[in-house]
């Protein structure tokens, strides 16, 4: 593979002597945050280089790239000054910074960029990522750094604690409840017209106001859910199983707004269908929360609703989920449905953020 003109320029800069040449095109960050796990991070990163060819290039000097069998990209070096003094530990960060922040990587034998794991003596880590431009741009590098968390995430995050009567793991057998409420077709469209001018999916914006209900339930800003995908489409008329399962997470704790959160969970969606983000299933034993929302089929066709009656009521039940909410359109415009065990749950809680939820669908645009 031949590189571009830019990345060309970068490796005879390189080589260059005089002109502020013989430097490589780098950048070095570093990033300050809690305590990080070792050996989560190290499978998460070793994650991303598998699944980017990118991050697997050996850069030759005749200007082309070619894949490495054995990359030099995918060991995390790790640093522990978790038992020094902080004044060792700064000392010590500051020769790492010296050491790497202008270093001129192997690109020619497949050393394209480095992570490295600090543990710091308060229980914090930094973090430090450095890569030779001649891999990528800059938004190549945003897209590795995005790969890096969700696939930490996935391995980290769980289903929710929700305010149980019972221990779970000690009921079985349950009989099933459902909180039901109508978003009228004129709200619908309403709310399909908004969420085209956001960029958003339906689906995508009712699932993440999903999210925000359940970390008002469970108070975790946090999780993962359970999402199917019917791929309606691609069923052509057979009775059959088609689901797609995804474990999407949901984070509540990066100060973004709603619809910001929006998009960002239909880019997951979009990345995991693609195979360029992991669909990892939670750690955890927890009951699992699923959303399910068959978008663009109505839950009963409508000639066998004009022939033979519309519902007028619907349970299911699902083992290991604690709640599953259910969203279907219909000739009136969508019906959502919270099924849940009885005797299980703080009903009272799941009330209040049912009412929530269903507000909030039509509340949210209400500046528009």
């Amino acid at each position: 593979m031949k590189l571009t003109a830019v990345q060309e320029a970068y490796l005879v800069g390189r080589e260059k002597r005089g002109n502020l040449g013989g430097t490589a095109c780098h950048v070095y960050l570093e990033f300050d945050g809690a305590a990080i796990d070792r050996e989560t991070l190290q499978a998460a990163w070793t994650e991303v280089v598998q699944h980017e060819p990118a991050m697997r290039q050996r850069i030759l000097q005749d200007a082309t790239a070619e894949l490495s069998d054995a990359p030099l990209t995918d060991r995390v070096l790790y640093f522990d000054f978790s038992q020094k003094t902080p004044e060792y530990a700064a000392a010590e960060t500051e020769k790492i910074r010296q050491h790497f922040s202008h270093r001129k990587m192997h690109t020619e034998e497949g050393h394209l960029c480095g992570l490295m794991l600090v543990h710091l003596p308060d229980n914090t880590a930094k973090l430090i990522f450095d890569l030779d431009l001649l891999m990528c741009d800059v938004c190549g590098f945003q897209v590795i750094l995005d790969r890096l968390a969700q696939a930490y995430a996935a391995r980290t995050l769980t289903y929710p604690q929700l305010p149980y009567l019972r221990d779970p793991a000690e009921t079985a057998g349950c009989r099933y409840k459902a909180l039901t409420a109508e978003i009228s077709a004129a709200d619908f469209r309403k709310i399909a017209r908004y969420c085209a001018q956001e960029n958003v999916t339906a689906f995508s914006a009712l699932l993440t106001l999903f999210g925000e209900a359940v970390c008002g339930m469970s108070q975790q800003k946090a999780f993962v859910l359970n999402v199917p995908v019917f791929h309606t489409a691609e069923r052509a008329g057979t009775v059959t199983d088609a689901t797609e399962l995804l474990f999407v997470p949901q984070f509540f704790d990066t100060g973004a707004d709603i619809r910001t959160l929006m998009r960002d969970t239909q880019r997951q969606i979009c990345a995991m269908q693609a195979g360029t983000q992991t669909n990892s299933k939670p750690v955890g034993e927890m009951p699992a929360l699923v959303f399910s929302y068959v978008a663009g089929v109505p839950l009963v066709p409508p000639m066998f609703e004009s022939l033979l009656g519309g519902t007028s009521y619907m349970i299911s039940q699902t083992p290991e989920v604690a709640v599953d909410c259910q969203i279907f359109e219909t000739v009136h415009g969508l019906r959502i449905d919270w099924v849940y065990p009885e005797g299980v749950l703080d009903e009272t809680v799941l009330k209040e953020q049912f009412a929530h939820y269903t507000n909030q669908i039509t509340e949210v645009w209400k500046d528009e």
